[in-house]
């Protein structure tokens, strides 16, 4: 693979691949959004240079690359509202 262009679409050809690790190759420095990019790319992807890859984590990059660092922050406050709104009903709940 001689050029850093043609690495994401090669894995991402691989429906399959679980684990990745390619820390340190000097290819994915030019990769803008690195492992944002890979992690939305590649949906069966668990775990990625030493981190497991939490659905968390892949909704957030989903939304980076959908959108910008706009969109991802916007989907960050969104599901923090929501967690609130969840921890709120409980705490009704025991009441």
């Amino acid at each position: 693979m001689t050029n850093t262009d043609d690495m994401l679409p090669f894995f991402a050809d691989m429906p399959k691949l679980e684990l990745l690790y390619l820390r340190g190759n000097p290819g994915t420095r030019k990769i803008t959004s690195y492992r944002k990019s890979f992690i939305t790319a590649l949906p069966s992807l668990c775990y990625f240079d030493e981190k497991p890859v939490t659905e968390l984590e892949r909704m957030f990059a989903e939304a980076y690359i959908r959108g910008g660092k706009e969109e991802e922050i916007r989907v960050r406050d969104e599901y923090a509202e929501g967690q609130r709104e969840a921890k709120r009903k409980y705490m009704e709940s025991m009441r």
